[in-house]
């Protein structure tokens, strides 16, 4: 049976597009065939969900400094996916948590550049909540023997610390 020029291009369009697909899904190893970590496939079993294209899009999120689960969803992978796949694979294990830094450096570059121009903003902001203990107001707890009164502040503000010194003393004696 004689097949006509149009079932021929459809076919050979179908096969053209399988190959694409099957190019774009491709799984995914790091590492070349002599690396110790290279698991050698033998075609059996279920493709890899981690290609190319997975984590190029998670390498983008954590460069904005994404957490793990928005990543994953930006990559359209569950967390278990990762974590798994950084258990296996340790360097990007480590190129997760450095590429989780990068907008605290570009914040801390746009600090300094703006000093000079003397308007921090929003990257001060950043630095505040990101590295609270680094740049955010501390509290700090305090116990006061005595509570001070209007003359003690009033004193302080004079320098004046004598009288707060006589005051102590006085309040001293009365327990």
């Amino acid at each position: 049976m004689a097949r006509t020029k149009k079932a021929d291009k459809t076919a050979e369009n179908k096969k053209k597009r399988k190959e694409f697909l099957d190019l774009l899904s491709e799984p995914f190893d790091e590492f070349e065939p002599g690396h110790a970590s290279y698991i050698k496939r033998d075609g059996r079993g279920r493709p890899s969900v981690m290609t190319k294209q997975v984590l190029q899009k998670l390498r983008e999120a954590f460069s904005i400094g994404a957490p793990d689960r928005e990543a994953c969803i930006y990559a359209n992978v569950s967390e278990s996916t990762l974590y798994n796949y950084c258990k296996k694979n340790t360097d990007f294990l480590e190129e997760k948590e450095e590429l989780k830094e990068v907008p605290i450096l570009q914040a801390r570059s746009n600090i300094a550049l703006a000093l000079k121009s003397k308007s921090v903003g929003d990257s001060w902001q950043y630095l505040i909540r990101k590295r609270k203990a680094e740049f955010a107001d501390m509290k700090v707890e305090a116990q006061i023997e005595a509570p001070l009164t209007i003359d003690d502040l009033e004193a302080l503000d004079r320098g004046d610390v004598n009288v707060i010194k006589e005051n102590k003393k006085e309040i001293k004696k009365k327990k």
